[in-house]
């Protein structure tokens, strides 16, 4: 927006310069923090400033838009989905879509990652759009090159066309509370009410000033323009003087902030009107760049101020206010700080002292004579007298006669470190050589019956009860009970005790050199360090504040300690929060009566105002940002949609962004993983990582809590680490059910081996019964038939036939054991078997028998079943070459070949003719056998004839 204000910026040079030498020197540094383009800001040019409803600030400029978290620029330009990278306006719609006015392309939108645009396609005149504004009936508002359009149910409607109202371009759109439209053109204001318009007059004439801003505040219209401040109240618009010195200086933009102070950016910084006063803030106060062009407060009151080409300033009003030499002081290593009985403040450095009149607002240098004094202590007594410690004695100042006391002659040294008041008035001393009282204008030393003795006396304090409490360095701390300092009480044993403080409810703080802080209440000690929280162990000064706060200096920044039920909550305020310098100095730290705490350092005095930093009871937003897998970044809103991992997605990172803009470093997490973390971890880090996690159901879960201790809800994220495909129900039950049909399988082989060996025996006593026992019977028959023989042949030949059965029971016998016997389940007894019975059954029938064994796998398991029909078979063939071959020959070859075997039994008879092959019962037989082994049986009669199995 307000892209022809940049045009006038030349033009005006002049006025700038005019109006720097005629604004006086205002004694505050009010700006304390900026951001750039080196601290990661996209580009310096600040068009607009946005907090959207998630917290988030977002930064338009001519070279993209930075989304800011309080630690981190996120930036986006053409290259991630802008139209173009020259951004003039920012606005939020009520479903948190974000708005952005580019210059040349139109509108982009942005929602939950992803661009879009509307453009000339859309029902746009153009696509240079300078404003956009949503009314309280949600219609948004655009200006597209000086027409008015209205976008409403995704529709664009020409307003400019519908009201007939002239083009000219615009700057500013806004709704006061009856509904009614203001336009701040090139050419004044137009006013839209019931479907007409009309331009505002000022001095019964059009108004024609160029406008650049328009603010609604206490009812009134306030309007920036090229010539300073115009106003419009009860339909009459004026001009604005609240300074002179501003009348007429171009205002770019206009903040009413939570106080209702009225602040004005402007070419020549920043002006700020409240209740009582008229204030400027310029490049003198700590503003990088004097052209402020855009405004924005936070949610927690920090206002913004984004520059012409120098990025955007931090300011907090009244919070904190800084003075160095430029301001006042007479050097900037402030080394004491007290009260004169008037209230103001007197400020000793190493080189002189000044003075803060509240009244005027203003530090400056007191007495010339004591410009060259190196300060180390003040003390301002009942009577008026100020009393100043110094490198080179005791300086009195009363009623601006200055008198130096030392005592060099008898010392080592004159430095005076610490002064206290007595209940009767005495000024007590304390330097390396020990206590000393003035009397006289003389120091007088201190004898102790029972003290630190010669100890360098380190701090000193008038306690309340009129009690003085002496710090040493190195031997403790010592009470003691009256002026004459001859009883005391040790409450420390050791240790340099570098200040000393009573609370207004008694209680002694005791900040140490090495031991952090003791707090002494109901003579019990209390340690508060570093392992608690404390920036430092090393404590050079303490004070409180009207709401009972402790504030503990360090060398690294002033702790803020509140106590609550019994418990302490450490805040900080250093560097980062607007400490001119965190090496904060020997007590140096001081309350004044209005209840700012001064803090001094090596490089100036901050002002610090407790009652403009009131607790932030908003706890930080907390958001989930990324996620990885093995530090690869996901698509987090993918997961959340289908939250589940391998079983080998195990190591997880998870990245969350806690939003506190008043003090974003300051931000403390908490996380946990349910079923890994036993508590809640607390960490400074934004991320976590977790590695090799189970299968199983997760839920992370993480919180956010600010500097003033307040914990936000957690947002959680459930997800799931699936179990390897090996520990899958399905996997388990296919093995299970594997398992079951393998035992299955085992149980019906043994049942169907049990079932074959039964047969097998039911066969062979079957077998026995019909050949043996038919066999035996004969011989039976026969023996009782010998008996009756009278003959010797008949004997003979009865005694020869009961031989050759005899002989028949033992072959089936021998079979019958062969086929049986486990050890013979093998190739090898096979063929042997084979060829012991050929060789016998041919020995005496003159047939030559060859025998050829191609054998490889000699001990390859041969069955029973297929034992016994394979030797049934070569029985057979046998058999029958013998009987009806008429063969000279006969030739057995076994052969394997893979997992095949064979056997093929050849003679060289006169073969068989087919019709006697199918008629044949013994061939039928082999067939049968051959079958019933699921072998292969050919009959070959060719030069004889062949019978061949495989199986």
């Amino acid at each position: 927006m307000r892209n022809s204000f940049i045009e006038l910026k030349f033009l005006l040079v002049v006025l700038c310069i005019e109006f720097l030498f005629l604004n006086p020197v205002f004694p505050q540094i009010k700006i304390h923090k900026s951001y750039s383009t080196e601290d990661g800001l996209v580009q310096g040019q600040v068009n607009d400033i946005l907090q959207d409803k998630l917290g988030y600030i977002w930064i338009a400029t001519q070279d993209g838009v930075s989304k800011w978290d309080g630690n981190y620029f996120q930036n986006f330009t053409t290259k991630n989905g802008l139209a173009t990278s020259y951004v003039l306006d920012i606005e939020e719609g009520p479903d948190s879509t974000l708005y952005f006015a580019t210059y040349g392309g139109g509108i982009t939108t942005y929602k939950n990652g992803i661009f879009d645009t509307l453009n000339t396609k859309d029902g746009l005149s153009n696509n240079f759009i300078s404003n956009i504004y949503f009314s309280k009936n949600n219609v948004m508002y655009v200006e597209c090159g000086g027409t008015l359009f209205s976008y409403k149910n995704k529709i664009f409607e020409n307003l400019s066309k519908k009201l007939k109202m002239p083009a000219q371009g615009f700057e500013e759109i806004i709704e006061d509370e009856n509904g009614n439209l203001f336009l701040g053109t090139s050419n004044g204001i137009i006013k839209i009410y019931d479907d007409k318009f009309e331009f505002l007059s000022y001095n019964n004439k059009k108004f024609t000033e160029y406008i650049n801003r328009l603010n609604l505040y206490n009812g009134k219209l306030y309007c920036g323009t090229n010539n300073g401040l115009f106003i419009f109240d009860n339909n009459k618009l004026v001009k604005d003087i609240f300074d002179e010195r501003y009348s007429n200086v171009p205002i770019a933009d206009i903040l009413t902030d939570s106080e209702n102070n009225l602040i004005f950016a402007s070419e020549n910084g920043v002006y700020v009107k409240t209740k009582n006063s008229f204030d400027h803030i310029s490049v003198k106060n700590g503003l990088n760049y004097h052209f402020a062009y855009s405004l924005l407060q936070d949610n927690n009151g920090t206002i913004y101020i984004g520059t012409d080409g120098y990025g955007v300033n931090v300011l907090n009003l009244g919070r904190i206010e800084n003075y160095n030499t430029d301001f006042g002081l007479t050097d900037n290593y402030v080394t004491c700080i007290n009260s004169d009985n008037s209230g103001n403040i007197l400020i000793g450095t190493k080189k002189g002292i000044s003075l803060f009149e509240s009244e005027k607002n203003k530090i400056s240098p007191i007495n010339k004579n004591l410009a060259n004094l190196n300060l180390l202590s003040v003390l301002v007594s009942k009577n008026g007298i100020t009393y100043l410690g110094t490198a080179d004695g005791l300086v009195i100042s009363d009623n601006n006669k200055i008198k130096t006391i030392n005592q060099v002659k008898d010392f080592s040294n004159d430095w005076i470190y610490c002064l206290a008041e007595s209940k009767n008035g005495k000024v007590i001393i304390g330097k390396r050589e020990g206590l000393f009282i003035l009397e006289n204008d003389r120091l007088k030393k201190v004898n102790f019956n029972k003290g630190p003795h010669d100890g360098y006396i380190e701090s000193l304090l008038a306690l309340k009860d009129g009690r003085i409490a002496v710090g040493t360095h190195g031997k403790g701390l010592y009470i003691f009970n009256d002026d004459s300092f001859t009883k005391s009480e040790k409450i420390i044993e050791s240790g340099i005790i570098n200040t000393i403080y009573e609370k207004k409810d008694g209680t002694l703080l005791i900040g140490t050199d090495k031991n952090g802080l003791t707090i002494w209440k109901n003579n019990f000690p209390f340690k508060l360090d570093r392992s608690i929280g404390l920036l430092n162990d090393r404590i050079v000064g303490i004070t409180e504040d009207k709401f009972g706060n402790i504030y503990a200096a360090t060398q690294n920044g002033v702790n803020v300690i509140e106590e609550k039920n019994n418990s302490f909550n450490i805040r900080t305020i250093t560097k980062e929060d607007g400490l001119i310098s965190n090496n904060c100095s020997y007590r140096s730290i001081f309350t004044d009566e209005n209840g700012n705490v001064w803090i001094g350092t090596s490089l100036g005095i901050t002002k610090y105002n407790p009652q403009k930093d009131l607790p932030i009871t908003n706890p930080p937003k907390i958001y989930l940002t990324g996620f990885e897998i093995f530090n690869v970044p996901q698509n987090l809103e993918k997961f959340k949609i289908k939250s589940e991992l391998n079983h080998d997605e195990n190591y997880l990172k998870f990245i969350f962004t806690g939003i506190n803009f008043s003090a974003p470093k300051k931000i403390k997490y908490s996380y946990h993983l349910s079923g890994v973390d036993r508590d809640w971890v607390l960490s400074d880090n934004n991320f976590v990582q977790y590695t090799h996690l189970t299968k199983g159901n997760y839920t992370f879960q993480v919180k956010a809590r600010n500097e003033w201790g307040y914990w936000s809800e957690p947002v959680s994220l459930a997800f799931t680490v699936l179990p390897a495909w090996w520990e899958t129900w399905w996997f388990r039950l296919s093995v299970i059910s594997l398992l079951g049909a393998m035992l299955w399988a085992a149980f019906q082989y043994r049942l169907n081996y049990l079932i074959k060996l039964e047969r097998l025996r039911t066969k062979i006593a079957s077998d026995l019964h019909d050949d043996v026992g038919s066999i035996l019977t004969q011989i039976s028959m026969n023996v009782d038939l010998l008996g009756y023989q009278k003959d010797t042949t008949g004997v003979k030949e009865k005694s020869s036939f009961i031989m050759s059965k005899c002989n028949d029971v033992i072959g089936i016998m021998s079979d019958i054991v062969w086929s049986i016997d486990s050890r013979n389940d093998n190739l090898e007894s096979f063929t042997d078997r084979v060829f012991n019975f050929a060789s016998t059954f041919l020995k005496d029938k003159n047939i030559e028998l060859k025998f050829v064994n191609n054998i490889n796998k000699k001990q390859i398991p041969f069955k029973i079943d297929v034992r016994q029909n394979l030797m049934l078979i070569a029985k057979e063939a046998i058999n029958n070459a013998v009987k009806y071959s008429e063969c000279s020959e006969l030739e057995i070859i076994f052969s394997d070949y893979e997992d095949n075997f064979t056997m093929q039994i050849s003679d060289n008879g006169k073969g068989f003719e087919i019709d006697s092959v199918k008629k044949g019962n013994g061939l039928k037989n082999m067939k049968m056998r051959a079958e019933a082994i699921k072998g292969k049986l050919e009959f070959i009669n060719q030069n004889g004839f062949t019978v061949k199995v495989t199986v």
